[in-house]
């Protein structure tokens, strides 16, 4: 039986303590409720944004300094510019962590310069928080496991194997190869286990919660700036979510990713969420929504327009889904009239390895779209 269907089985357990622990949860969240975490912003004159980047962290770095966003140092020298990283930092590939520290450190410059650093929650960074990622075993790179795990336990797990295979004349022989089969094999181990089932996957989660999950969970799913709204995965076009505003859907998210959190963490004995979360790994929500990417612009172009004035805007730029690379070489980014920006091209080497931004300059006509390409073929 997988995580998510045992979490959901879990959710039905005890339904009325959960109403209980549901109101005291409220209580404690009231002030992300009343919207102590801001997702507007008006009169920003120039944005960055980059899509998903998957662990490739050289990659990131490239596009930061080719947008003059940092230096060299990659030391912020934006001034004012927001730059807004789409989610889906993790998985696929191993340096998310380089990328999170990255990213903390220019939040903090870029606030000092009059700029801004928004990093959007996506349905990858969702995994990692709550623990599922181990049911989406492929995406967990061993790379990955080890940067997240506390080095006291990897030291621990590895002593052995490490013993068996250096060799005596102090080069590695198989050790290296050795130990990335043992921790694949943990991974695959760690699929489908409740909190305390498994120990590499509760050290994970707990250190990942610790370290990132904590601060991911300051940030926002869904953001507007000027004209503009950013989403990973697209504003959906079901009642629930158009009947929300962006404060509500932002509080309610982050208010399901930390129950599941602290629950998967064992900070919890009990799931603090309704046996249907609006949220947490639904297809609906703005984290996984594909319809943008995907649909016929032909038939939908009425109820873009119905979702973008629910919010008062007048674009939608989204990652999520990747762009085939010939798709990409033939037609524009921009959908439905450059109403929509669909901009995960594949940045990481585990899909087409390809530099990307894309600008947003605010005029007297209103936003100005440039596509920025890394390699001059692209131009």
């Amino acid at each position: 039986m997988s995580f998510w269907v045992r979490l959901k089985k879990t959710l039905h357990t005890h339904p009325k303590r959960l109403v209980l622990i549901l109101l005291s949860l409220l209580l404690v969240l009231a002030p992300l409720h009343a919207g102590k975490i801001p997702c507007k912003w008006s009169g920003v004159e120039k944005i960055v944004a980059v899509a998903d980047i998957h662990g490739d962290y050289d990659n990131f770095e490239k596009i930061l300094i080719g947008t003059d966003l940092v230096d060299e140092n990659l030391d912020w020298i934006g001034g004012k510019t927001h730059l807004v990283q789409l989610g889906d930092i993790l998985d696929r590939g191993d340096e998310a962590k380089e990328a999170f520290d990255l990213l903390m450190k220019l939040e903090k410059q870029a606030e000092t310069a009059g700029g801004m650093v928004h990093v959007l929650i996506g349905n990858h960074e969702e995994a990692n928080i709550t623990g599922i990622v181990f049911d989406q075993a492929r995406y967990l790179t061993p790379g990955q496991l080890l940067s997240f795990l506390p080095p006291a336990y990897i030291k621990k797990k590895e002593l052995d194997i490490r013993k068996k295979y250096r060799s005596t004349d102090g080069s590695n022989g198989k050790l290296e190869e050795k130990l990335e089969q043992f921790w694949k094999k943990e991974i695959g181990g760690a699929q489908g286990k409740q909190p305390g089932d498994n120990k590499t996957r509760d050290e994970y989660t707990k250190n990942f919660y610790r370290e990132y999950g904590r601060w991911l969970l300051t940030k926002n799913m869904v953001i507007k700036i000027n004209e503009n709204l950013f989403v990973h995965g697209g504003m959906p076009v079901e009642d629930y979510y158009l009947e929300r505003d962006l404060e509500t859907i932002n509080n309610e998210a982050r208010r399901e990713f930390r129950a599941v959190a602290e629950w998967a963490a064992g900070e919890r004995k009990d799931l603090m969420l309704s046996s249907s979360p609006p949220y947490v790994t639904n297809p609906q929500a703005p984290h996984w929504y594909r319809g943008w990417a995907r649909e016929p612009e032909n038939g939908n172009s009425a109820t873009l327009t119905r979702v973008l004035a629910t919010y008062k805007a007048k674009h939608m730029i989204i990652g999520h889904t990747v762009r085939d690379v010939e798709y990409i070489e033939t037609q524009e980014l921009g959908r439905f009239g450059d109403r929509v920006w669909a901009i995960d091209v594949g940045i990481s080497d585990f899909y087409n390895d390809l530099l990307f931004a894309l600008i947003i300059e605010k005029s007297e006509q209103g936003s100005v779209f440039i596509p920025w390409w890394g390699d001059d073929e692209k131009k």
